[in-house]
């Protein structure tokens, strides 16, 4: 069973191994990178039998959006529903504060788009230029009482 959990130290290199798969879409990033958004707290990792399928960082804000920054499968792990549990994790997240989400997304990542839009995104903005990418939002879902 897949379960969505706060990333650990022990999990970086795993975590920088998944990052080096999704170059197409993002520039990879040093562990050392990885590993301080580890300490601060700001990456979910999808976990099954202690294995590391994916992750998710992301960046709070005091604003009213938090940014979605990085979120990459194993390629084993893809088509598995994994990308979207960690986006329900952080929408949960989110919510429960009261904060939209936003993200940039390269306008030829179909899966990812679609993936985004499931969840409730919706684009903003194109940003062209060399690697064009559409900036999307989702809004807070504020949660009522009956």
């Amino acid at each position: 069973m897949v379960e969505v959990v706060l990333a650990t130290e022990n999990m970086t290199s795993v975590i920088c191994k998944i990052a080096s798969t999704g170059l197409d879409w993002f520039p990879y990033l040093p562990c050392s990178a990885f590993r301080a958004a580890i300490r601060q707290g700001r990456v979910l990792a999808a976990v099954e039998d202690n294995k590391v399928l994916g992750y998710h960082w992301f960046v709070p804000k005091e604003n009213d959006y938090w940014f979605g920054n990085q979120l990459c499968v194993a390629p084993q792990a893809r088509g598995r529903g994994v990308g979207r549990m960690l986006w329900d994790a952080l929408i949960e997240e989110a919510d429960s504060v009261n904060a939209g989400l936003r993200l940039k997304v390269a306008t030829t990542n179909a899966i990812g788009i679609s993936l985004y839009q499931s969840v409730g995104f919706h684009i903003v903005e194109l940003v062209g230029g060399k690697n064009p990418v559409y900036i999307m939002e989702r809004d807070p879902r504020v949660k009522t009482t009956d």
